[in-house]
């Protein structure tokens, strides 16, 4: 990663933490205790699966997640980290050139004014790490996406509809 691109991800991260804390302070100016537990419940519950994230040794995956908004502006992505995972290290190219191909195809056949909530697993089955990425929103060409889709090495399950999408990748 170059010295700028650090800098924009530390600019942007900085940005999302000084907008939670400025809504933590709002909520105390107003008395309102119940939005401050809730609010720093949140911010807690992130920082502990950006941990899990990190845990997994995916330098380049991790990098992509943590940037994925800046790059997939009509995306947005949580993410879910089992707990218990091992280090993926030895598939982090694998992870993450999938994970980029997949969204490059998917951006083609999505609506151009609207926004994406989608929502990342990461875990295990079988002692098989998998994630499975979930979208909402309008899709076309469903069976052009499919068909492009299962041919991406380790994209192992797509579930299409005409208002969302499931991946599975498998490694």
């Amino acid at each position: 990663m170059k010295e700028e691109e650090v800098m924009h991800l530390l600019s942007h991260y900085r940005h999302d933490l000084l907008n939670d804390i400025q809504l933590i302070h709002g909520y105390a100016s107003m008395g309102n205790l119940d939005k401050i537990k809730e609010k720093v419940k949140n911010v807690i519950d992130h920082f502990n699966q950006e941990r899990l994230l990190t845990n997994l040794n995916c330098p380049h995956f991790m990098i992509w997640v943590l940037t994925f908004h800046t790059k997939y502006n009509q995306f947005k992505l949580t993410y879910q980290v089992e707990m218990g995972m091992s280090s993926l290290t030895s598939s982090d190219l694998s992870i993450y050139t999938t994970s980029e191909e997949m969204m490059d195809l998917l951006h083609k056949h999505i609506s151009k004014d609207r926004i994406y909530n989608g929502e990342l697993l990461i875990g295990e089955e079988e002692g098989m790490p998998f994630l499975t990425y979930t979208f909402q929103g309008p899709i076309y060409k469903i069976m052009d996406l499919k068909a492009h889709l299962l041919k991406i090495s380790f994209i192992k399950e797509v579930d299409l509809n005409e208002e969302s999408c499931k991946i599975t990748i498998a490694l």
